[in-house]
């Protein structure tokens, strides 16, 4: 479709050098708009790759301002209301932008090949098929207009991308494009990951030749984010934070690839670098400050359970409860403290707390089938059965919806696992454990066959372990245990676990070497696991 001689040929106007502020990041996007809104440009679209959208909107409609012939400023703007990788967009939004950009384009000769490339291709995400391939019952917009987009215009997306990537292979942007788009349509079932590896081999070389790039930094980021690819990531992961620290979601990323590896430290620093952003960030809207606010806490509060830090924990999630009432505008969107208790309550073990867990009414994604599934597991362990069942019922009605419309389709196995799981402990806790142990290990092996497991939310696995070790099936629990380190490493109760197991088998060698990598790693004495921990290893010691 394109030819590659159009190339050298592209720009009708002199391409102005400047780059974008430093504080975001270096970014070159070449287009043939007025050189007078060149930098602009290059800045908006470098807060597009740390996906600090409402901003780059904002940038994108000033820009039309300056230059209302520039077709790319709309396609720009069409950009930021498509989420790829969150799983969302605003149809309303995006088609107006991506017809109004596909208008000038054709009005304006100036506009390169190259850039109705561009446009041609996020189109497909907003057309007329695309909107009704999303539409349904379970797929309605929620309060910001966003929905989830279907499978089929992403892939098409991903195809005119691929297309644009070998018509102008010297272009970087359209490289880096491209290589996010293979993350966005990536399976998460297949564990060799072909999609992820080629975004990966695309991006590394540009990597080295463009080092100050957010978009090269953050995309390898999410493209490792996963236990077979993540050391990949860790370089990008401990770059991305200092190519663009005012931004939060650039300052929070690299903990994704900290928490694959159980870096808890790093993850720790990101995390408070991130909050301070969010906090310093006064051009973002309400619900994007509230979202990275929120996010990041939710990632804080994990990291800092690991470490075994759970009165810094507890003050986050107390933070937490103010932060829509803080933030101007935030009252107004989807958005609460509700996954940062979620998480709490899952790796403290603070099950009385999940009647904190407020599930909201979000008309779309996973989110809701992930805080059912804490509730109902949290409840059941705290012998709360009316609650569990309340979520156990909930989930089996999202089980039944969420293939329709769902972002990971049958690989987000946050409902179908997680209500296998919330049944094995209600089934365990009303007294039949042989069936809670058939459900919890149907439920482990659903989540280690479809990808559902998250490095920031207890594993299934981890789940039969504890159910296992209580039962005193120590020998099975033990493998449990050492399966999901191998996959997670340095999971505070993977650690626990495993050498609780050990030494209920009398393998006091095992037990001491998983006890002391936890002292080693977790701190004071908040957690009673760590204070079990040594004195297990001081007697261990004394018998020497």
């Amino acid at each position: 479709m394109f030819s590659s001689a159009l190339f050298s040929i592209a720009f009708a106007f002199a391409l102005s050098s400047q780059s974008a502020p430093a504080t975001h990041g270096t970014v070159h996007f070449q287009t043939s708009c007025s050189p007078v809104v060149a930098s602009d440009f290059n800045h908006a679209v470098a807060i597009l790759h740390s996906f600090e959208y409402d901003e780059a909107r904002d940038a994108f409609v000033a820009i039309s301002k300056k230059d209302p012939k520039c077709a790319m400023a709309k396609w720009g703007e069409a950009m930021t209301y498509f989420h790829g990788l969150w799983g969302e967009y605003n149809q309303a939004g995006g088609a107006q932008a991506a017809k109004e950009a596909r208008e000038l384009a054709a009005q304006n000769p100036a506009t390169t090949q190259r850039e109705k490339a561009y446009i041609s291709a996020i189109s497909e995400i907003f057309s007329d098929s695309a909107a009704k391939l999303s539409a349904s019952e379970a797929n309605k917009p929620n309060a910001q207009g966003y929905s989830e987009p279907a499978k089929e215009p992403q892939v098409a997306y991903k195809n005119h991308m691929a297309e644009l990537h070998r018509a102008y292979p010297s272009d970087d942007e359209g490289t880096i494009f491209y290589a996010l788009s293979l993350n966005v349509v990536a399976s998460r079932v297949d564990k060799t990951h072909p999609e992820l590896h080629e975004c990966t081999t695309l991006l590394n070389p540009l990597f080295q030749k463009l080092p100050n790039h957010p978009g090269i930094a953050h995309y390898l980021v999410h493209c490792n984010d996963n236990p077979e690819m993540a050391k990949e990531g860790l370089a990008a992961a401990r770059k991305y934070a200092q190519i663009a620290p005012a931004s939060a979601h650039a300052t929070h990323m690299p903990s994704h690839i900290f928490a694959q590896l159980g870096l808890w430290d790093e993850m720790v620093q990101s995390n408070r670098a991130s909050l301070q952003a969010s906090e310093d960030d006064k051009l973002a809207s309400g619900c994007q400050r509230a979202g990275n606010t929120l996010h990041a806490m939710y990632f804080l509060t994990f990291s800092l359970v690991q470490k075994g830090q759970l009165t810094e924990a507890r003050n986050i999630l107390e933070r937490a409860k103010d932060v829509i009432h803080q933030i101007p505008g935030a009252d107004k969107c989807d958005e609460s403290d509700a996954l940062v208790v979620a998480g709490y309550v899952m790796e403290a073990g603070d099950w009385n707390r999940a009647k904190d867990i407020k599930v909201d009414t979000t008309p779309y994604g996973f989110i809701p089938a992930v805080l059912w599934m804490a509730k109902g597991l949290g409840s059941a362990r705290a012998g709360d059965l009316g609650a569990a069942k309340q979520a156990e019922a909930e989930l089996s009605k999202l089980r039944d919806t969420q293939p329709k419309h769902s972002h990971h389709g049958s690989a987000d196995s946050s409902s179908e696992a997680g209500l296998l799981a919330v049944s094995a402990w209600i089934a365990y806790q009303s007294g039949d454990k042989q069936q809670g142990l058939r459900s919890m290990q149907q439920a482990a092996e659903m989540q280690d066959r479809l990808g559902g497991s998250n490095a920031v939310f207890k594993p299934l696995r981890e789940m039969l372990a504890d159910m296992l070790l209580l039962e005193a099936k120590n020998k099975e629990a033990l493998e449990a245990y050492t399966a999901v380190l191998a996959k997670q490493p340095n999971r505070f109760n993977a650690l626990y676990g495993a050498g609780s197991a050990a030494f209920a088998l009398g393998n006091d060698a095992i037990g001491r070497e998983y006890y002391n990598q936890l002292v080693k790693m977790a701190q004071g004495d908040e957690r009673p696991e760590l204070a079990k921990a040594r004195s297990r290893l001081t007697e261990q010691s004394a018998q020497k």
